[in-house]
């Protein structure tokens, strides 16, 4: 019999299908953590909380690999504990099991798993047994022969073996704490396995129930074994909180939480049945589905298995307070706590800018043809009048004939804003409550509104709450040059967009290429959200074709097509009509999301229009389209210089690591350029410089043929603070709060106020930041 102590639980929060009425008891929830000083000390005491005096068995895993005991939780009369693999099992250990003086101490899997050493050290003289089969599927069984040997299980419930990633199924953790259940892991191919769990599948009563969505399973796992119904949602986190609505269905007092991507306490907690147990990613904040189930099902106790590293405490409180119904806190300075006239973020999109101050306001210029700006009109022109100028790169005497926003216009309808990116054609930003708004061009649904109707003003997008990054992008319309095409590049309005919320990635909008994540190429007007990412996302970025999301772990997660095949296929034949280098790259073309493998330990990345680059401690690694050597290079940290000859990334390279780029502090990747912040706060930019958006003079040579290396971007200060590089400008905020822009301008995207082909110094934008105006003459030229 299992006995529980009285202890508060901390619990991730999980979208639920059905809101349930909140009781009105619930006006304070308390928190309490069950840790230890590792994961075999947190198992310690998680046993003890479930057997705080004696135990009939005592069930030792091995505290590194789980697969053998992803089936535990079938087996009530003892803790399950962790143990390593060979030696002699941990002192906490030896006395948990002399505490709770049981009849038998039992290892769960071979040898291999826990060695007779291990065993016969943690049972201290008393009797030992072993669970054993030959692989993760046969062990599982003999688990449920000795939980069920006769009696009936009051449900079946099969779990893929091997998981997203080979190490288990989040699934079948969260289905041990089911009462009287059964769990059995489905081998993925036929076989002897197979076999085997058919076989038991019937001696247990059939009429399996399949734990995770359908995608969890391949066909034949699906058709194979009789399964006649599920508890899924659309991701591991959702699929808990179904768990959770079977195997409490009544009221909820209490709830456990713990971390769903690494099983090392989530697998001990089988032994929990006064609550349920909620998986939750490793982040400050609790995801969608079980932040909803909290919030309706209003626990009084809240309890964290495991210590920092598994739940935060910035979690558990979140938890906390949804649990208490109490509104999520600003992040960011509300309207008015700060100055309203200096930034703290800039975003540089197609041909337009947006930025946000610290007070939360939030300031747009440049191309306003599709109502991009938000203040509540729209300019749907082209920008070149080509009657009068039909060479654009004569830049310097370009007047043009354009009724877009040439400086700053303050977005009133939309305050307290955290964040915001700038697309191709569209713009989205999130509030510090969490909330999401686009607006401008909608051709695709990329506003999220559930229709393809545009909006001239920040449009709230619908059921995303604790959206803690967004990104917006757009699609060009063919291959162009500004230079040589002797015309403006003209969108089409096309795009998608991404968000972070809860920690799970959410995409809508344009989807030809499969940029949304979902497995098809269906373009959708509402958020969807992206499923196989095992760990929870912190960030997410978009490209062009593509998006990626960057894990609280450092992981680097992509999908949509890295190509740059107009109009053609992606599959690996279209890549060599120009793009060979890319055939048989396992990020380049996916549907769902692939992990960039080459990427570990990111603390942070960005996006290009076809290329994508991540920080990791001293490096920066970049992959995908490296048209115009916009890739990071070597370079002496002290000097910001090149240390190699040439530039040593092959254009055609499918990735490369370049060295030196430890002490930066910030950078951006653009069309076919990028930018980055030195140690000593000052611009470098390097690649393509067609329309001086490197910031530095052109030669006869530069055009969209050639490329630049690193060099400083001229009429900067030295205090810069953030840098964003858009389709071919870039800018940068300055350390006095105001901003300098600099590279093509024939909408006003620079934000001077004036109108020309391209600049290529930084301009200051007038309006923002401390420092007063300073108006340059627009007929002087500085791309000589």
């Amino acid at each position: 019999m299992r006995k529980l102590r009285d202890v508060v639980v901390y619990f991730s929060a999980f979208a639920c299908a059905a809101a349930l009425a909140a009781p009105a008891w619930a006006a304070n929830s308390v928190t309490e953590r069950i840790a230890g000083a590792n994961r075999i000390s947190t198992a310690v005491n998680v046993g003890l909380h479930c057997f705080p005096s004696t135990a009939k068995h005592v069930y030792l895993a091995r505290q590194d690999v789980f697969a053998d005991a992803l089936a535990a939780g079938a087996l009530t009369d003892g803790p399950t504990l962790l143990v390593p693999r060979s030696g002699t099992a941990p002192v906490e250990v030896r006395q948990a099991v002399a505490r709770m003086n049981p009849e038998s101490v039992v290892a769960l899997g071979g040898e291999g798993s826990v060695s007779k050493a291990v065993l016969d050290s943690a049972a201290q003289g008393r009797k030992t047994e072993r669970l054993a089969g030959k692989t993760r599927f046969l062990t599982a069984i003999e688990i449920t022969k000795r939980a069920f040997p006769a009696a009936k299980p009051s449900k079946v419930l099969l779990a893929d073996g091997l998981g997203p990633d080979g190490t288990g199924s989040p699934d079948a953790v969260a289905g041990g704490t089911v009462p009287g259940a059964a769990i059995l892991l489905a081998p993925r191919t036929d076989g002897a396995d197979a076999k085997a769990v058919k076989a038991e599948i019937e001696r247990l009563g059939g009429s399996p129930v399949r734990l995770g969505g359908a995608a969890t399973f391949n066909n034949f796992q699906n058709s194979h074994y009789g399964i006649v119904s599920a508890l899924q949602g659309n991701n591991r986190y959702a699929t808990s909180v179904e768990i959770a609505k079977v195997s409490n269905p009544n009221q909820v007092s209490r709830v456990y939480l713990t971390r769903g991507d690494i099983f090392a306490d989530a697998v001990v907690a089988g032994c929990l049945t006064d609550g349920p147990v909620l998986l939750v990613a490793h982040s400050n904040t609790i995801p969608q589905a079980v932040a909803q189930y909290l919030s309706s099902t209003r626990p009084q106790q809240i309890v964290a298995l495991g210590g920092e590293g598994s739940v935060p405490t910035a979690a558990l409180q979140d938890a906390k307070r949804l649990a208490e119904g109490r509104a999520k806190p600003d992040s960011k300075p509300a309207t008015g706590q700060g100055d309203p006239k200096k930034l703290r973020q800039i975003s540089a999109g197609g041909d337009h800018t947006c930025a946000v101050a610290e007070s939360g306001n939030l300031y747009c210029w440049g191309s306003n043809r599709f109502g991009q700006i938000g203040i509540g009109n729209a300019s749907p022109n082209y920008g070149f009048n080509l009657a009068t100028d039909p060479l654009p790169e004569t830049y310097h005497s370009f007047t043009g004939h354009n009724a877009n926003v040439g400086k700053p216009a303050l977005v009133s309808t939309l305050t307290n804003v955290a964040e915001v990116s700038s697309g191709l054609t569209h713009s989205c930003a999130y509030d510090a409550a969490g909330h999401a708004f686009c607006w401008g061009s909608n051709v695709t649904g990329q506003l999220g509104q559930g229709d393809t109707n545009s909006r001239t003003t920040p449009a709230l997008v619908p059921s995303l709450t604790g959206v803690t990054s967004i990104a917006a992008a757009g699609e060009t319309n063919g291959p162009w040059s500004i230079r040589k095409d002797r015309a403006d590049w003209i969108p089409t309005g096309t795009g998608h967009s991404c968000a972070v919320a809860n920690g799970t990635v959410y995409c809508w909008g344009d989807n030809k290429w499969g940029q949304l994540g979902n497995g098809n190429k269906t373009s959708s007007p509402k958020p969807l959200a992206v499923s196989g990412i095992p760990q929870a996302a912190k960030k997410v970025v978009t490209g062009e074709t593509y998006s990626c999301a960057l894990t609280n772990n450092g992981d680097v997660y992509c999908w949509g097509t890295f190509r740059h095949d107009w109009g053609q296929g992606t599959n690996n034949q279209v890549a060599g009509q120009g793009y060979p280098w890319l055939a048989n790259v396992s990020y380049a073309d996916s549907l769902t999301p692939r992990q960039v493998t080459s990427v570990h330990g990111a603390t942070e990345l960005e996006t290009g229009s076809y290329y994508a680059c991540a920080k990791m401690g001293n490096s920066m690694h970049c992959w995908g389209y490296n048209s115009r050597e916009q890739f990071f290079e070597d370079i002496n940290p002290a000097t910001m210089a090149p240390t190699n000859g040439q530039f040593p990334v092959h254009r055609h390279a499918q990735s490369y690591t370049a060295s030196g780029w430890g002490s930066i502090k910030g950078f951006s990747l653009g069309r076919n350029s990028s930018c980055a912040i030195g140690p000593n706060s000052r611009v470098y930019c390097w690649g393509l410089n067609d329309a001086g958006q490197v910031g530095r003079s052109q030669s006869a040579k530069d055009n969209d043929d050639s490329s630049v290396r690193i060099g400083i971007v001229g009429s900067i200060d030295t205090h810069v603070k953030a840098i964003s590089v858009g389709w071919a400008h870039a800018c940068a905020i300055t350390g006095d709060g105001g901003a300098r822009c600099w590279g093509y301008n024939p909408d006003g995207q620079l934000g001077n106020d004036q109108v020309f082909g391209a600049r290529c110094t930084g301009w200051q934008v007038p309006g923002l930041g401390s420092n007063p105006y300073v108006p340059r003459d627009p007929r002087i030229y500085d791309c000589n």
